[in-house]
């Protein structure tokens, strides 16, 4: 006795037959996957979506922006890290780190990876860093 269900997930709209919505599935991965390059490219794709999906998806949940913003602050920065002006990101090809204050989660703009670590070991203290600026001066 075959089971019914509703198969939404691949596009079907109706009721259908479990083993008939397989035999279906099982002849379209054996036709796409014989075309030399669809796997790869397959694979690439899904890796691509859920890597910019889980991106954008830790935006929102970190630091409460949307891709949107993100690109937005990009291009007002013109490509280039807030502070020191770089457009190298990072030695792994990463994107533009988000600056935030850890006090009260506000970000405040996109940096580079030196940049945005250094900051962190400065406590995000204006202080300290003005400090530091005056004994390297004291030494040029």
């Amino acid at each position: 006795m075959s089971q019914r269900r509703a198969a939404s997930n691949c596009g079907f709209r109706d009721m259908i037959d479990k083993e008939k919505h397989n035999a279906y599935m099982r002849e379209w991965r054996r036709k796409y996957m014989a075309k030399p390059g669809n796997r790869e490219s397959l694979n690439e794709e899904r890796r691509e979506y859920h890597r910019n999906y889980e991106w954008g998806r830790r935006l929102r949940v970190k630091y409460g922006v949307d891709p949107e913003w993100y690109a937005a602050t990009l291009e007002a920065q013109n490509s280039r890290c807030a502070i020191c002006g770089t457009n190298q990101w990072d030695s792994r090809g990463r994107r533009p780190s988000i600056d935030h204050d850890h006090e009260t989660d506000r970000v405040r703009g996109l940096l580079c990876e030196r940049c945005n670590l250094a900051l962190g070991y400065f406590d995000d203290n204006p202080q300290i860093l003005r400090e530091a600026a005056s004994y390297l001066e004291g030494f040029t």
